[in-house]
């Protein structure tokens, strides 16, 4: 694997973090409001927003996942002139 610095990786798990979190809280908030509510005129709007921000947050979660193995396979040492971390 590429020699990322501690800092730079712990970021990285950071976001990963947060970024499932999104997912989960969105994941959870779409299931009550569906349970509570149902699916209609009401909630429809919420409920694709809802799914918006998954697909975003999961789709962003992915690529820093792909971003890593990339910088795994690139090289020996990364450098963190090109890490933009």
């Amino acid at each position: 694997m590429a020699n990322l610095s501690e800092e730079i990786l712990a970021n990285i798990y950071a976001l990963q973090k947060q970024l499932f979190q999104v997912i989960n809280d969105a994941t959870t908030t779409d299931y009550r409001l569906t349970e509570e509510y149902g699916e209609n005129e009401g909630t429809f709007l919420e409920l694709e927003e809802l799914q918006n921000i998954k697909e975003r947050a999961r789709d962003s979660y992915n690529r820093l996942s792909r971003l890593l193995l990339i910088i795994a396979d690139a090289q020996p040492i990364a450098s963190e002139r090109y890490s933009g971390f």
